[in-house]
Formats: structure tokens, C-alpha cells, sequence
């Protein structure tokens, strides 16, 4: 073997230890792939650390599940980016940012603080008589827990899924807003 093919074997041995080059000031860097099952497996361990996708509802309050929604989609977008696209951890990911960032866009999602809402209605004039009445309307807390309820429903099916198909096991926290189980017809 000459001397230019041991140096060139010996170059290609050490291409998957760079991390980063850098020559005259200009720089290229390259990291082999992750196996998609590992980067799945860390993306569902920190989603398993979010209270927010599994905590009684009681011990919700809309700026910390606002906060909280979007380190989540900022969590997915980094594992979007390091599984291949055509992947179904890529497309579960993808369905899972949406629903944070639907979520994120409605009026409940900025806090008008648990008030409830009302309002006046006034009854037409008569003999100089008026009636008012107060009239509860949906408040933007009730509108908070439906929206919190169906993102939750959303990340449910989509870790179901993805776990199934890594097979990952969830911690059971996560775990409680996985679909239920069918029920037999015994």
C-alpha cells in the first residue's frame, strides 16, 4: 500500500470524530446522523417532564401554560429537524407544534385572567321602566380548558402513535392522555 492510500484510509477512519473544520477563517461542520428511534425517545423523554400536556386542570394557570406550549413547540421543531422528513416522527411532530401553535393564537391564550365575562342586557323602554339583567357568557377560562383539553387529545394520539411504532414506553403521566383503551364486547 503507498504511502497516499494509507493517509487517505487513515482520513476517512476519522471523519465521523470532526464535529468542525476550520481553515482560514471559513468553517464546515458535520455530525453523523442520530438513529431516529434515539431522537424520538429524547423528544418523548422531555415531553414526559411537561406538566402542562397532563396536570389536573385545577393546577393550570394561562401564563405558565402559555410559556410552557412554547418551549414544547421550540422541543419539536429541534426533532423535526433532526429526523428525515418522510419519517412518522417527523409528520407527529409536525401535527403536535400546530396544535401548540393553534393553542397559542386564540384569545384565551392571553390572560384576561379568569374572569367571567357578562353582559347587560337591557329591556326596551316602557311605561319608564327598564329591566337589567346580568347574563353569564363563556368565559375566557372555560375557553382556556376546552383549547387545553383538545391539544391534549391532539399530543395523545400522536405520542400513541409514534410510541407504538419506536416502541418507546411512556411514563405513565404522559401515558394518561394516550386515547383509552377499545372495550371488549364480551
Amino acid at each position: 500500500m503507498s504511502k497516499i492510500q494509507r493517509t487517505r484510509i487513515e482520513s476517512q477512519s476519522l471523519g465521523s470524530r470532526l464535529s468542525g473544520i476550520s481553515i482560514l477563517g471559513f468553517g464546515a461542520s458535520w455530525k453523523p446522523p442520530e438513529p431516529e428511534r434515539d431522537v424520538v425517545r429524547s423528544i418523548l423523554t422531555t415531553l414526559e417532564d411537561k406538566r402542562v400536556l397532563y396536570e389536573d386542570y385545577n393546577f393550570e394557570n394561562q401564563r405558565d401554560v402559555s410559556q410552557s406550549l412554547i418551549n414544547i413547540r421550540a422541543v419539536l421543531t429541534d426533532g423535526i429537524a433532526r429526523v428525515s422528513d418522510k419519517s412518522p416522527a417527523a409528520q407527529a411532530f409536525r401535527i403536535m407544534r400546530a396544535a401548540c401553535r393553534e393553542f397559542l393564537t386564540q384569545p384565551h391564550s392571553h390572560p384576561v385572567l379568569g374572569k367571567e365575562v357578562r353582559r347587560m342586557i337591557v329591556g326596551p323602554p316602557g311605561d319608564g321602566l327598564q329591566s337589567i339583567v346580568e347574563e353569564p357568557i363563556i368565559s375566557n377560562e372555560d375557553n382556556f380548558f376546552a383549547a387545553l383539553g383538545k391539544l391534549r387529545g391532539i399530543f395523545g394520539q400522536q405520542l400513541a402513535d409514534i410510541a407504538y411504532l419506536y416502541r418507546i414506553d411512556l411514563e405513565e403521566q404522559l401515558a394518561s392522555i394516550l386515547p383509552p383503551e377499545p372495550k371488549s364486547d364480551d
